[in-house]
């Protein structure tokens, strides 16, 4: 269920123990297992139930009756058919073979319904453990990435806080207003608190192979691509409960009716007198309850609409949040090229200020500060870029990949 097979580098490692420590998706493992079997139970019909039963009947002397029954049992549509043998223990004898086929129309009639029932609840548990593993791979993308950016950010702050505090330092001995030193002394607070905010990210333990792995798959993956809704399990469960319980409705009228069951028996060795194919036929008829049938069938009759509005309501959620991640790309695709164009003016100011410096027109501070600057914009180019794949990667999630199986791709 996780990505052991996969788990080649570093990366896929981090992201594997994030998953076998996460409480939510191991129990969403769990459901889903439980769901499988139901599904199983209810749709695979070959597959018999076998039970061994025994008897003894014993005085205080002896044991006189000693017996075990093997029974080979199977539901088809609601229908029981089983095949029994009794072996008498004490004389080693087959009593005879026996087949009963026992079954309630009622419950054949709705039974492709309740198969329909038990596949939507294995989409539904699928999609809880996709979208659980996305968001877990979507994490461990976000926390290497911020952790680089804040390592990388984090000593040119430090870099630009020493200048400034000498600055301030040096602006004490002179005649400035105290409107310029308590500006100073702002700027000097910012960025003590900009170093603040990385120290979170800035302390994760990883390390650069982490980070140029973890970009080299994020790029990859992002090269996905995502036309239509098909990959997303909650929409098409929503859509068989719709149908299933708009289906349930048509036999409503069958609660008004005498419930049915039928058994066939045939033994192969009957007791004296009695054949060996026998029929029994009974009913069952609720003819005045308390309520329960007219609240069963508003029940089913709710459900089927709960279902169908859910369907559409979950579509256009859907939409609508695809909608917003095409917005939040195209508006850091600008941001990205306004990042470039402020990266390529700051290398010219920095050229310029280098010339400056070896003409002694300008300070080494001066080319320290232009420098720090031109880093700066450097890291707010990765930093756009970095989030921008981080969106794609949402979206293809949002339409219903499962990021984990693109994982082997991008490794």
């Amino acid at each position: 269920m996780l990505i052991a097979s996969l788990a080649v580098g570093n990366f896929l490692d981090i992201v594997n123990t994030k998953m076998l420590s996460d409480p939510e998706l191991l129990l969403a493992i769990k459901e889903l297992k439980a769901a499988e079997t139901d599904l199983n139970i209810s749709s695979n019909f070959s597959l018999p139930y076998l039970t061994l039963s025994g008897n003894m009947n014993a005085n205080m002397e002896e044991v006189e009756a000693l017996s075990t029954t093997p029974k080979i049992s199977w539901n088809i549509w609601g229908m029981n058919v089983s095949i029994s043998n009794e072996l008498d223990a004490l004389n080693w004898e087959w009593k005879g073979f026996s087949i009963k086929v026992s079954a309630n129309p009622n419950e054949s009639i709705l039974y492709p319904e309740k198969i329909a029932k038990d596949r939507a609840n294995l989409m539904l548990k699928q999609w809880k453990v996709i979208s659980l593993k996305n968001s877990i791979v979507l994490d461990v993308f976000s926390d290497i990435f911020d952790w680089w950016i804040a390592n990388s950010r984090k000593p040119l702050l430090q870099k630009k806080l020493e200048i400034f505090q000498k600055n301030l330092k040096e602006m004490k001995t002179k005649s400035f207003s105290e409107e310029e030193l308590l500006k100073k002394e702002k700027e000097i607070l910012l960025i003590k608190k900009e170093i603040a905010n990385l120290n979170q990210s800035a302390t994760k333990n990883f390390e650069e192979s982490d980070f140029l792995e973890a970009l080299e798959i994020a790029k990859k993956i992002s090269n996905a691509s995502c036309s239509s809704l098909a990959l997303r399990k909650d929409l098409k469960a929503y859509e068989l409960l719709k149908i299933a319980y708009e289906e349930e409705k048509k036999w409503l009228f069958l609660d008004d009716l005498p419930e049915l069951s039928l058994n066939l028996n045939y033994v192969e060795n009957p007791p004296p007198g009695m054949d060996n194919w026998s029929i029994n036929l009974s009913f069952l008829w609720n003819v005045f309850d308390r309520g329960e049938k007219n609240m069963e069938k508003l029940n089913t009759t709710k459900t089927a609409e709960y279902y169908s509005l859910k369907s559409k309501k979950t579509s256009e959620d859907i939409q609508e949040e695809l909608e917003s991640l095409e917005q939040q790309m195209s508006s850091l695709e600008l941001d990205l090229e306004i990042a470039k164009t402020e990266r390529k003016i700051s290398e010219l100011e920095y050229d310029k200020t280098k010339k400056a410096y070896e003409a002694g027109k300008a300070t080494l501070e001066d080319l320290t500060l232009q420098e720090i600057a031109l880093s700066d914009c450097k890291m707010k180019e990765l930093q756009i870029t970095l989030n921008l794949l981080l969106l794609k990667m949402q979206y293809l999630s949002t339409c219903g990949i499962d990021l984990t199986e693109l994982l082997e791709v991008g490794k």
